[in-house]
């Protein structure tokens, strides 16, 4: 069942990105999910079985529905699905209605100003994480993804892992990220140190954009994750 729009104290406004993407809706081709953008040339893009879908946004700035299944998710564009239609999102493979919070461009540090949101907005009994790429921060303005410092940048990330596990403290918390190739050794690393217990898939084909997961993958994280709903 879907919910209404709840009403909470705590806003995202700072997150400029997603407030400039509420009640917004994107038809294609644009920016990365273009064939001139796509990673895999314009014949993958053309000839990728996901077309004719568009990115449309709620009020918040999500691509999702507001259910009472008591599941979110939380990421960044792999876990929103950029370059896929909505009806196949990783989280719709679970087998459950799951909210899905994934917000392309988004850092480990505004994952976990979501996660806040989404705990005191939805009161989830179950949070899924996907985390994000270690370099990526929130800036004034809009989501940044040039720092070059390794060592902040790895602060950063368990600054992120530990305000989130204790925003989730009383609530069944599934971890995951994105690609272990999209990071650098070490951080792979502190990844595996961390969160030695997180969900682990690979990712098999690609989506239109040639990036992001495609319709094999989407399945098989989907129904991993699933296992622990």
């Amino acid at each position: 069942m879907a919910l209404g729009f709840i009403g909470i104290s705590f806003m995202l406004d700072h997150l400029h990105d997603l407030l400039n993407r509420r009640w917004q809706t994107i038809t294609p081709p644009f920016v990365l999910d273009s064939p001139e953008k796509c990673l895999l040339g314009r014949k993958h893009w053309v000839g990728h079985p996901w077309q004719d879908f568009t990115y449309k946004y709620n009020a918040d700035g999500f691509r999702t529905e507001y259910y009472d299944s008591g599941i979110v998710a939380v990421g960044d564009s792999f876990t929103e699905h950029w370059g896929g239609p909505v009806t196949e999102q990783w989280t719709k493979h679970t087998g459950k209605d799951i909210i899905n919070l994934g917000v392309d461009g988004a850092g480990n540090d505004a994952i976990a100003d979501i996660v806040y949101w989404a705990v005191n907005k939805f009161k989830p009994n179950t949070v899924i994480v996907m985390y994000s790429y270690f370099h990526r921060y929130s800036g004034p303005k809009e989501f940044m993804a040039d720092s070059t410092d390794d060592y902040v940048n790895c602060l950063r990330f368990m600054k992120a892992v530990d305000k989130i596990r204790t925003l989730c403290n009383s609530v069944k918390l599934i971890e995951t990220c994105i690609p272990d190739d999209l990071y650098l050794e070490q951080e792979v690393k502190i990844i595996e140190h961390l969160i030695p217990n997180r969900v682990t898939y690979e990712q098999t084909d690609t989506a239109r954009d040639g990036a992001h997961f495609g319709p094999a993958t989407v399945k098989d994280i989907g129904s991993k994750i699933g296992k622990y709903l």
